[in-house]
């Protein structure tokens, strides 16, 4: 049974079916959600404190929006918004949390799309010591099949 599980959050469509996933699923029931976005902006915030503090409301209405969604379907959620690598962040805060599972989508990219713009999930997969469960959307259909 999992006690522990961190949603991973970026606002995208793809982190929104993993939070449908942790929604949806009997298995998370009774487990603690933990909710984290990551924020990336790698300029110091000292420098613009009125943009990091932007970014800063943005990553917490993000997690708020999943806490949210959690706990209409009675989950058990805790939010945090981190900063810095986004895989690295996840990775140590679930070992830091003594996660047992890790949930975060993925856009699917693969080949040269993913060698360019790397893969926080890939790295999560890589990386964390708990299980990772990684929600991809449903392939596209070519035009004309439906």
């Amino acid at each position: 049974s999992l006690r522990s599980v961190l949603l991973a959050t970026d606002g995208s469509t793809e982190s929104g079916l993993a939070t449908d996933v942790v929604a949806r699923w009997p298995i998370f029931d009774l487990a603690r959600i933990h909710v984290v976005s990551v924020a990336t902006d790698s300029r110091p915030a000292r420098a613009e404190p009125q943009r990091a503090w932007a970014r800063s409301a943005a990553d917490q209405r993000t997690v708020d929006a999943a806490a949210a969604r959690l706990m209409d379907a009675g989950r058990d959620v805790v939010t945090e918004v981190l900063a810095g690598r986004p895989g690295a962040q996840l990775v140590e805060t679930a070992r830091r949390r003594s996660i047992d599972l890790v949930v975060i989508g993925s856009r699917g990219r693969t080949g040269l799309g993913r060698a360019l713009l790397g893969s926080v999930a890939g790295e999560v997969l890589a990386s964390a010591r708990c299980s990772v469960l990684v929600v991809k959307p449903p392939p596209r259909r070519p035009p004309g099949r439906g």
